[in-house]
């Protein structure tokens, strides 16, 4: 734009100036060699933006765009959504799923189910035992197979 309003201004300038000195001019006889003159003139600048674009050396120009980063997304809310509807979907009553990822891995899934369900009458004798109830494993599993995360980031509790 800038390129464009310095193009503008030197015409009209030149356009004014030549305007000036054709009345300022002696006589007939010199105007003719006046306008010979300002006609190269007008042409030169009327060609002069044409020339420095082709001459623009485009090798000065940066584009580096290191400096900027690539724009991040959030999948947690997604991802916590998406864990909600497939447990929901198995049967599971879920109360909350939480999901922390460091950029685009997911580091750990915190899932905590209603303990008013059946299978956890059958849990508490196996805490007792320190064992880990078959449905948490099938969890574990179902979660892991289907958003390929590894079970050890996968923490089931219920309230």
């Amino acid at each position: 734009m800038h390129l464009f309003s310095e193009y503008i201004r030197n015409l009209s300038i030149f356009l004014l100036f030549m305007s000036f000195v054709s009345i300022v001019a002696p006589s007939e006889n010199y105007k003719k060699y006046i306008n010979l003159i300002a006609g190269f003139i007008l042409m030169f600048i009327m060609i002069n933006p044409i020339v420095s674009l082709a001459s623009l050396d485009f090798s000065t120009v940066n584009f580096d765009f290191t400096e900027f980063e690539p724009a991040t997304i959030d999948i947690a809310p997604a991802l916590e959504q998406g864990i909600y509807e497939l447990l929901e979907a198995e049967g599971f009553q879920v109360q909350n799923v939480t999901v922390r990822t460091n950029g685009t891995d997911i580091s750990r899934i915190d899932i905590r189910l209603f303990r008013d369900q059946a299978f956890f009458r059958i849990e508490i004798i196996d805490e007792t035992r320190r064992e880990i109830p078959e449905h948490f494993l099938e969890i574990k599993n179902l979660i892991s197979n289907f958003y390929n995360v590894n079970e050890r980031h996968i923490f089931i509790s219920y309230s």
